[in-house]
């Protein structure tokens, strides 16, 4: 059987859907292949919105004006043309989609559900995704051959919120990369000297927007004593996201023992994540 993955999330610097997106290629790709190829990659990443974490022109803090989010639409307009001509041009047989909504095509086709935020909370979401969801999720779910959830929680939301047939849906679990697992002490001091992390630190990990909460982590690492703020700093590792003028107000009030790395590349996040003396994970849900 020929089976296509869409591997766009995969394009941009990768978060949670983008290695999800890369790893599953990775494990299978002799069995699937990924879309797009290596000559539309280049004209994909351009139709694409920019993922870099930084506020794009023509937006404020990274929130979308409506003539950002009108070529965003156009992007994934044509990106979607340009998929189903291809998926007939190559006689693909079977469609995963990793990323919530399947482009239109005629292939039956499995899709990945991560968890139900924008469903259950669009107030964490921008309003152009709380649309698209509007407008697309439930048709998906309901006209999806397969649904593949990544924990047995979502799994349980989607039967019980959507009414979704139990055999319909398998939780299959996300796995960690082999890296994820202690690091040897050069390349956590050559990581640690390159992003000039302290040696000691607190550590929060997350695209700064509302769901994440990161502001309650903020507001409680404000409130400790100052020499324990000076002994242990606190480090953010995540690109600015949508709706995070809050998160930026508080720090320019409280700059001290504060340190934002941005977005932090996946080859360096282990040696982050090893060299923290306390992980805090303060995210309002995540499907699990």
């Amino acid at each position: 059987m020929r089976v296509i993955l869409n591997g766009l999330a995969a394009l941009k610097p990768k978060t949670g859907v983008g290695h999800y997106v890369a790893r599953l290629h990775a494990a299978m790709q002799s069995e699937v292949a990924i879309y797009p190829g290596e000559l539309s990659s280049r004209l994909a990443r351009r139709l694409q919105q920019p993922g870099s974490g930084k506020p794009k022109s023509g937006s404020r803090f990274g929130v979308p004006t409506w003539g950002t989010a009108f070529l965003k639409h156009l992007g994934k307009t044509a990106v979607g043309i340009h998929f189903a001509r291809h998926c007939r041009a190559m006689g693909y047989q079977l469609y995963h989609e990793p990323n919530f909504i399947p482009f239109s095509t005629s292939l039956p086709t499995i899709i990945t559900v991560h968890d139900l935020s924008v469903i259950r909370f669009p107030q964490w979401h921008p309003e152009d995704r709380v649309r698209h969801h509007q407008h697309h999720f439930e048709r998906a779910v309901r006209r999806a051959e397969h649904i593949i959830t990544v924990s047995e929680t979502v799994r349980e939301e989607l039967l019980g919120i959507m009414g979704i047939s139990p055999g319909k849906v398998t939780a299959i679990l996300n796995g960690v990369g082999e890296e994820f697992a202690p690091i040897c002490p050069e390349f956590q001091k050559e990581v640690r000297q390159r992003l000039h992390l302290p040696e000691r630190y607190f550590l929060v990990v997350g695209t700064i927007e509302p769901r994440k909460n990161i502001l309650t982590a903020l507001k409680a690492f404000a409130d400790l004593p100052s020499h324990v703020r000076e002994h242990c700093p606190l480090v953010l590792a995540g690109p600015w996201g949508w709706k995070s003028e809050p998160e930026r107000e508080f720090l320019a009030a409280n700059p001290n023992h504060v340190r934002h790395l941005g977005y932090v590349a996946a080859e360096d996040l282990p040696a982050v994540y090893s060299g923290a003396n306390v992980l805090l994970y303060p995210s309002h849900y995540e499907g699990f």
